[in-house]
């Protein structure tokens, strides 16, 4: 309720392990979907399934200034991939949506492979994280020990994405480590998504 409103001015929203599952998401969804100032959603841990992810990305693809959303340890499965990316992923959307985690949700390389379709689609998309290529062995640990569903990609289908992904994820680094005012940071982190587009379509011409 609070999202929907015109005077909201929130930018951060952290729901870790609430036990929204597909309901509760859906709900979730339609207030962002009256939002414009929410620029990071992290929902880790909250039993969400495919038809929560489905209602999630059409209010992900509308946003118009959220650059991050953290989806790890949910059960998307890869049943949830395809809708959740299905509309950031058509030639219309114009989301800012550069990073969108999915470690843990049971995931295996067919997801992998929409999820590479829908980062040939949208050059905004910029950081894909997924299990398969996860090394930090401090983060590795707390993702073991919590919720979600263990995922199954190899390791081929995890360097085809990320090789694709590097230079993007490159150019949003650099512009992270120009700026320390957390404000700013955010403003230049929507930049630098929009400004990854903007080369991406100029190399493939």
């Amino acid at each position: 309720r609070v999202l929907s409103q015109p005077s909201c001015s929130l930018l951060d929203l952290y729901l870790f392990a609430n036990a929204l599952q597909d309901d509760g998401t859906a709900t979730l969804a339609e207030g962002l979907r009256q939002n414009t100032s929410l620029t990071k959603l992290n929902l880790c841990g909250n039993q969400i399934g495919p038809g929560g992810a489905a209602a999630l990305g059409l209010a992900l693809s509308e946003h118009p200034s959220l650059t991050q959303c953290d989806l790890n340890c949910n059960e998307l499965t890869d049943a949830g991939v395809a809708p959740l990316v299905a509309a950031l992923s058509t030639p219309l959307c114009r989301s800012p949506l550069a990073v969108l985690s999915l470690r843990k949700n049971g995931l295996t390389d067919a997801a992998v492979g929409v999820l590479y379709d829908a980062a040939v689609a949208n050059t905004r998309l910029a950081d894909i994280a997924i299990c398969a290529d996860w090394a930090p062995p401090r983060r590795q640990r707390r993702l073991q020990a919590s919720s979600g569903l263990a995922d199954n990609i190899s390791k081929e289908a995890s360097s085809r994405l990320s090789v694709y992904l590097e230079p993007r994820r490159a150019r949003l680094r650099a512009a992270k480590e120009r700026v320390d005012d957390p404000e700013a940071l955010r403003k230049l982190f929507a930049a630098a998504a929009t400004a990854t587009a903007d080369v991406d379509d100029a190399d493939d011409n």
